[in-house]
């Protein structure tokens, strides 16, 4: 007797535990479905709608690449970039993958590299467009020619005695094909980075040590994700080659208001964190051979 109680009881526990079961399912049913249909919801009348907003900003892209107006083309990626980035990583990826971003960067390197006089330049996104080599090299890594300031040939020897511009008041020499080496060697449109350039390079950019063909240097990306390669090269003083692999040292076409002895320019250097300047005029001797990085105005 007491065996067929307990039984019943077994029987009554495990009725018990079903029960429970079906109030889950009773859950599942009610509640997870009624989110269900709140999520397909939003994909029919979110997501669709973004999707169709895609499709028809690459189409117009597209349509205006090939009519020639790669401005408006430009805006066109970027609005479809915007929606693209909104569902990467989500289920619906898959929906916003027309490679909007890849054409948009194979568009935006169009019109925004180039050439000028044969020298190849590029845009970062700033008020002038920036040379991707020093005067007198060949790639960018290369270290190039060094130039007194005011002056627009190489010599043997950099020193007081010799300067053309030592103790003269010249003021800017920016695009003066007479004391501007980037104008002299390069012609067209290319001159001198003026201090307040290299000012806007210095805080506008973020600049990372790199090697570039056995160089060591900066990459200085701009705001737009373009990006110049800047080597140590160092300068000159006297017949010596100082501080290669140490140093950048790049003349501005600024020259020192507080003494005609001195020039503004560029420095960075090596050192347990990165460290730029530009405002070196006291060091700035203008008899010293600098590098020459020119810019290129529209």
């Amino acid at each position: 007797m007491k065996k067929l109680l307990f039984i019943g009881a077994l029987l009554c526990v495990l009725c018990s535990c079903g029960s429970g079961n079906g109030g889950a399912k009773k859950y599942d049913d009610d509640v997870v479905k009624e989110n269900r249909t709140e999520y397909k919801k939003y994909d029919d009348d979110v997501v669709k709608e973004d999707r169709a907003e895609y499709k028809k900003y690459v189409g117009l892209a597209l349509e205006q690449e090939m009519y020639g107006d790669k401005d408006r083309a430009v805006k066109y990626y970027e609005a479809a970039l915007e929606l693209e980035k909104a569902y990467n990583g989500t289920e619906y990826a898959h929906w916003f993958n027309n490679n909007a971003s890849g054409k948009f960067q194979e568009l935006l390197k169009s019109l925004t590299t180039g050439t000028h006089k044969g020298y190849e330049w590029v845009d970062l996104g700033l008020s002038v467009k920036w040379a991707t080599c020093n005067v007198g090299a060949s790639t960018p890594g290369a270290k190039g020619n060094y130039y007194a300031w005011g002056e627009t040939s190489t010599k043997r020897e950099y020193t007081e005695s010799n300067s053309a511009s030592y103790g003269k008041s010249w003021g800017d020499i920016g695009g003066n094909s007479s004391r501007d080496a980037a104008r002299a060697n390069w012609g067209g449109n290319w001159r001198m980075p003026t201090e307040a350039e290299f000012q806007e390079l210095k805080d506008n950019c973020t600049w990372e040590w790199k090697i570039q063909g056995r160089h060591i240097g900066c990459e200085v990306r701009g705001p737009n994700g373009n990006s110049i390669f800047l080597p140590l090269a160092g300068y000159r003083s006297g017949d010596t080659l100082y501080k290669v692999g140490e140093q950048g040292n790049y003349w501005s076409s600024s020259s020192d208001d507080c003494s005609t002895n001195s020039a503004f320019s560029l420095l960075f250097c090596v050192g347990v964190e990165l460290e730029v300047g530009w405002i070196w005029a006291s060091d700035s001797r203008c008899y010293f051979g600098r590098s020459v990085r020119p810019v290129l105005e529209d």
